[in-house]
């Protein structure tokens, strides 16, 4: 147990350094998807041999992928005993922060990495980290228009829509 809470305080503060130093370096403009996806990619092709990407098995409502990066010193699979971490963002259409805090983590992580950071490599090498920036791009689109999200205002009025996000989520955090 000790481990894992040395991992999250390692997360924790590079948030934070993250948070503090965000306005050096990042865009000002928010990412849309299609701009959130090249940032990904870019990470990716950056350091190839420390992240993967996938998409869930399901889509959003709006056929948008829902796209993740992984970061690991063996991404593409599941290390037994290697904690894991699953950092989600933008489950609202509102909710932009989140999601370029989470692109601000990508790529401050393959920097750091890469620059030799003992911290970030050690957290890498032994923790398994999933990043998702964007739980619900429908509505983050659509909020950039001041709605809060594509199925508004019942976003689960069908049930088979309620059971395909629950599964989704179900399956993320499996």
């Amino acid at each position: 147990m000790g481990s894992i809470s040395l991992y999250l305080v390692n997360i924790i503060l590079i948030s934070s350094h993250i948070l503090l130093s965000i306005g050096q370096e990042q865009n000002e403009n928010h990412h849309n998807t299609q701009q959130m996806f090249d940032v990904l990619d870019h990470v990716h092709a950056k350091c190839p041999e420390i992240t993967y990407i996938y998409d869930l098995p399901l889509e959003s409502v709006q056929k948008r992928p829902l796209r993740v990066i992984v970061f690991s010193d063996n991404p593409k699979h599941h290390e037994l005993l290697e904690p894991e971490f699953k950092y989600v963002g933008n489950m609202h259409g509102n909710e932009v922060v989140g999601r370029e805090l989470i692109l601000t983590l990508a790529e401050y992580l393959c920097h750091e990495y890469k620059k030799g950071n003992e911290q970030i490599k050690k957290l890498v090498d032994n923790t398994r980290i999933h990043l998702m920036p964007a739980m619900n791009p429908d509505g983050w689109e659509i909020a950039v228009q001041h709605a809060w999200n594509i199925s508004k205002p019942d976003q689960f009025k069908d049930i088979e829509t309620m059971l395909k996000v629950r599964l989704l989520i179900y399956l993320f955090f499996d």
